[in-house]
């Protein structure tokens, strides 16, 4: 086995050392409980694009914020129970994360269909076991230390599931996120690579998609395979616009940026303005093809 040198890219000024593929596991923690009353928190930084962190205020004077278990049945009951989401279906368990409580429960046993919101349990998940103060690191290993800026091998990015190279984390910007990565290796001092450039997803090694997505979903962007190497998060954006006239194949372009990973398949013709759009997408299970 080769020795690989690391080009840190967690300071500007980057340096060459060792770290072990361990490190981002090193940096979780047992689960703490959160106090009661949120002061302002900070969101973790990303290591190529640093992002305004949301804050999370107290309560204003007048709110109805509950101070008792008795005031928290209450309004969860005041909810579940409006006439608007009568149609609805409700399974509700809330528990203590002190003392395991069962503070409400209603339909807790019954088997429903997550919502959207479920990414709020992520989002509160990630705050406990990561801390606020987590960052995600993404390494650069050469086989051997450049000399005079010159990578004699291959220059292996090493992912660890950093989500912000991507557009929406840099104001729209598609290529912002790996120009900010690409600057800090150049800063680290490699200015050529004889051999490849060798992106490394490995540092996840679960299944690419979520138990129980379903097939349907795998075609959008929230349906996007998981990777430890993820670029504008593992998407793309199609734009179609009509053809010259009706009956006229309309003009698909993806991007930015362009790729040929994805082949387009256009069976699409232009209809009459003001006509029903039956606009449809498909892709096959693992197929980089898109009809």
């Amino acid at each position: 086995m080769f020795r690989r040198f690391i080009i840190l890219l967690l300071v500007a000024s980057a340096a060459v050392a060792l770290l072990p593929s361990t490190f981002a596991q090193d940096q979780q923690r047992p689960r703490t409980v959160m106090p009661a009353d949120p002061a302002t928190i900070q969101q973790p930084q990303s290591l190529n694009s640093p992002v305004a962190s949301p804050r999370i205020l107290p309560a204003r004077p007048g709110s109805t914020v509950p101070r008792t278990l008795a005031e928290l049945r209450s309004q969860i009951e005041q909810i579940v129970h409006e006439p608007a989401l009568e149609p609805g279906f409700f399974a509700v368990k809330v528990v203590s994360l002190d003392t395991n409580q069962i503070i409400y429960e209603q339909n807790a046993n019954k088997f429903v269909r997550p919502a959207s919101n479920m990414k709020l349990y992520t989002v509160a998940t990630a705050f406990d076991r990561l801390t606020p103060d987590y960052h995600f690191i993404t390494s650069v290993y050469a086989k051997e230390r450049p000399e005079d800026g010159k990578v004699k091998g291959d220059l292996i990015v090493y992912g660890r599931g950093d989500p912000s190279i991507a557009a929406r984390f840099n104001n729209g910007d598609y290529f912002k996120g790996i120009n900010d990565l690409a600057d800090r290796i150049v800063a680290a001092g490699v200015k050529r690579v004889k051999g490849d450039l060798v992106g490394d997803e490995s540092y996840f090694n679960g299944a690419p998609v979520g138990s129980g997505w379903e097939w349907e979903d795998l075609t959008w962007s929230y349906g996007a395979e998981l990777s430890a190497l993820t670029i504008n998060d593992n998407a793309i954006d199609l734009t179609v616009k009509p053809g010259m006239s009706v009956g006229f194949p309309v003009g698909i372009t993806s991007g930015p940026p362009a790729t040929s990973f994805m082949t387009i398949a256009n069976h699409a013709t232009t209809s009459a303005r003001g006509s029903k759009s039956d606009l449809r997408i498909y892709r096959g299970l693992g197929a980089n093809t898109l009809e």
